[in-house]
């Protein structure tokens, strides 16, 4: 029971740094600060918590960035990954 509880509150506390660095990136987005933005969702995809539509949502994010910075062949390649993780979420 309590390692439900601890590994529960790992999970939330994962999902919580993972959406900080989302919101992060979002910002620097729409700042055109399409590195940092990118830094941010990179970030966020590191903290590893095993959420599709979360990830799919990050990869999406970081494909529109690299897009943003000439990286044509690194944004298909993060696109392909979100719709691979989430096939529903199409941006």
């Amino acid at each position: 029971e309590n390692a439900k509880l601890k590994d529960a509150e790992r999970v939330n506390n994962m999902r919580r740094k993972a959406e900080e660095h989302k919101t992060k990136g979002n910002n620097a987005f729409h700042q055109g600060k399409y590195k940092v933005a990118q830094e941010e969702y990179t970030a966020g995809l590191g903290v590893g918590l095993e959420d599709p539509k979360l990830n799919a949502i990050l990869y999406a994010n970081r494909s529109a960035c690299l897009h943003g910075l000439g990286r044509y062949m690194d944004a298909i390649m993060d696109t392909a990954r979100s719709v691979h993780l989430d096939a529903s979420y199409l941006r």
